[in-house]
């Protein structure tokens, strides 16, 4: 498992147009530690999304971020880019 942070909620509104996918709201930013930053042109941003989290895992009601987590996870290989990935086990740590 890797050491993570769950950093943020993406909250924007914008609209998910049928054209671009990729460029749909909602899900969770991470960061992983160890990991290089998925567009490789940022050495300390590391920033990677997951558009949910396992079902076992809850944030509450009023998380305070960063979030300190251990994961497994994959690169999502159904959307986008290098920085979408799927949370496959995730515990608090």
């Amino acid at each position: 498992m890797n050491n993570a942070e769950i950093i943020g909620i993406d909250n924007s509104l914008r609209p998910c147009s049928v054209d671009a996918p990729c460029d749909c709201p909602g899900g969770y930013f991470i960061h992983i530690d160890n990991v290089p930053d998925p567009n490789g042109n940022c050495t300390f941003c590391k920033s990677f999304k997951a558009l949910r989290l396992p079902k076992s895992f809850t944030l509450g009601t009023n998380p305070q971020f960063p979030v300190s987590i251990k994961m497994d996870w994959r690169y999502d290989s159904l959307l986008c880019d290098s920085s979408r990935i799927v949370i496959t086990r995730i515990a608090r740590r």
